[in-house]
């Protein structure tokens, strides 16, 4: 006599990880930009999370260049300061907290929030 034991189907895969089998998009997601450009997002916005302190810069666009270059910068937003070219990076959003929303944002007078790529897909919460 044979017995059959069902088998499980591998959980999807996000970044190359299983990853757990209840997920929804996030509730804030990145806009879809033209590639190769950097482009204002979120105005008066700090990142909710910075992965790096890039240093000061002479335009937004040398920022977001150091940014695409550092393996740290996950998150396709940079957080400038305009007054003194300030420059981060924002760690991804759906590595901060999940459910992620909009209200994880923080408002400033004069840091703005640039998406410098597009993520390859949209951010996605998992539990």
């Amino acid at each position: 006599m044979s017995t059959f034991a069902p088998t499980m189907s591998p959980a999807p895969s996000i970044n190359g990880t299983l990853a757990p089998t209840s997920c929804t998009i996030a509730n804030v997601t990145y806009p879809n930009i033209a590639p190769n450009t950097t482009t204002l997002t979120r105005p008066s916005t700090l990142c909710p999370v910075y992965a790096r302190n890039l240093g000061v810069h002479s335009t937004v666009q040398e920022c977001a260049e150091t940014a695409k270059t550092d393996t740290s910068c996950t998150g396709h937003e940079i957080m400038w300061d305009d007054d003194n070219g300030g420059c981060f990076c924002c760690r991804e959003l759906y590595t901060i907290n999940c459910p992620f929303d909009q209200h994880f944002y923080w408002a400033a007078f004069t840091w703005d929030l640039y998406q410098y790529s597009n993520p390859p897909q949209q951010p996605m919460c998992c539990q």
